[in-house]
């Protein structure tokens, strides 16, 4: 599976991937029941429409313990369809010489995201005839493409509401077969999952200034996954001295002006409120002014 957008500020693989593949594989499988989705499928004024069938499932699928824009490897996870079509169908893809049938276009969604797999393919001949003869069924099974968990929330891991059917011959020519979801019916929840927020941790380093000069507190917030974006603010006691954003690398200077500090030693808090992947987290820091 692969989400197809990605915020500006997710990590690239490496590191955090190995790290992702160890929290999903330890985190515990999800235990619903597969989803049954009903099709038409069709090419207008060619064939159909017919009447499809598919039962989906991603065996394995951790429901909990994913981190907000954790990576996570390609082929982790099974990605398994039951697909039954007409007898009529059937018939109709393999008398005009198609020897394989898939659908690669068969994408999940993950809240507002759109996720793919891979692998979804397989011989005409491993359709198999009901015992009334009226459909004929197999399973159509693939693996997921890396993708990047989403941000922190509950998302329900549902399936499309449209694709198409790929039927190839052996000599490479195809015809794709569009389907929509059946009148008055809705795409299947296979799996509803949580993401966690990833901690966060800030770090802030401050020179000592002399009397009447402005200080710079330069701070960095880090977190597994991802860089944190959003705001830093300071304040002395209750009073807030110094606001600023976080760049790309999740690093802000913050300038505090001289009449808000005293002569020694200020105790800074620094407070980041976190952001859609991760979670708020405090400091402080000292600032030292030359009497």
């Amino acid at each position: 599976m692969q989400f197809n957008t990605l915020p500006r500020h997710l990590v690239s693989a490496g590191a955090v991937g190995a790290l992702a593949l160890s929290a999903l594989v330890l985190a515990p499988a999800a235990q619903a029941a597969p989803a049954s989705t009903a099709y038409e499928c069709g090419i207008a004024g060619v064939a159909g429409p017919y009447a499809v069938s598919i039962v989906t499932d991603l065996p394995g699928l951790p429901t909990a313990g994913i981190n907000a824009g954790m990576a996570v490897p390609a082929d982790l996870l099974g990605v398994t369809n039951k697909v039954t079509v007409p007898k009529a169908a059937y018939q109709t893809i393999v008398g005009l010489g198609y020897t394989t049938i898939g659908m690669p276009a068969f994408a999940l969604n993950v809240g507002e995201e759109t996720v793919g797999a891979t692998g979804l393919s397989v011989p005409a001949t491993t359709f198999v005839a009901s015992t009334d003869g009226t459909t004929y069924s197999a399973d159509v099974n693939g693996k997921n493409a890396a993708f990047n968990a989403p941000a922190t929330g509950t998302y329900a891991v549902t399936t499309p509401s449209a694709f198409a059917l790929h039927a190839t011959k052996a000599d490479g020519s195809a015809i794709d077969i569009p389907c929509t979801l059946k009148a008055g019916t809705a795409p299947g929840t296979v799996e509803t999952i949580t993401t966690t927020a990833n901690a966060a941790t800030v770090k802030a380093k401050a020179k000592k200034v002399a009397a009447g000069k402005t200080a710079k507190v330069k701070v960095t917030v880090a977190a597994d996954n991802v860089v944190p974006s959003g705001n830093i603010i300071a304040k002395i006691g209750s009073k807030k001295v110094a606001k600023g954003a976080l760049d790309a690398k999740g690093k802000v200077v913050l300038k505090i002006k001289a009449k808000a500090l005293k002569a020694s030693k200020n105790k800074v808090k620094l407070s980041y409120a976190g952001d859609d992947y991760t979670a708020k987290s405090n400091s402080k820091v000292v600032v030292k002014v030359a009497s």
